[in-house]
């Protein structure tokens, strides 16, 4: 009389275990962060008076991170960002600016963020004013 073997559950050791567990928390560290610093920026941009999420069809949804998706984060369709100068005079935006509309497209890879910020030789050439 033979005996049929036992099957076993698959095997691993503790090293795999920890590794895989590493492996995970750093994925998930990343997307939590990516995740923070979107909350960040909007709230920034409504503190700023920036908007987004107006409406719309997504026009890249495959661009959004399924790893934000799996946290929860919501998707938004687009951003219209202006510099404001803090003078009456016509002032054109710092690198600062332009490095954070760079950041925010970073930040939303599935939004169209524009910068709808005047171009001053569209402005009324004379006193410099925005009109």
């Amino acid at each position: 009389m033979t005996t049929a073997p036992k099957s076993r559950w698959f095997r691993f050791s503790l090293r795999t275990l920890f590794v895989v567990v590493t492996v995970f928390g750093i994925w998930l560290g990343y997307y939590r962060n990516w995740m923070l610093q979107r909350e960040d920026a909007r709230a920034w941009m409504h503190a700023q008076g920036i908007g987004g999420s107006f409406g719309g069809i997504r026009p890249n949804p495959s661009a959004f991170p399924w790893g934000l998706r799996m946290l929860g984060e919501k998707p938004l369709d687009f951003f219209l960002i202006q510099y404001g100068p803090t003078s009456r005079y016509w002032e054109a935006p710092p690198d600062e600016y332009l490095k954070l509309v760079e950041k925010i497209r970073g930040l939303f890879p599935e939004a169209d963020v524009w910068d709808v910020t005047p171009d001053p030789k569209d402005l009324e050439a004379g006193d410099g004013q925005q009109h």
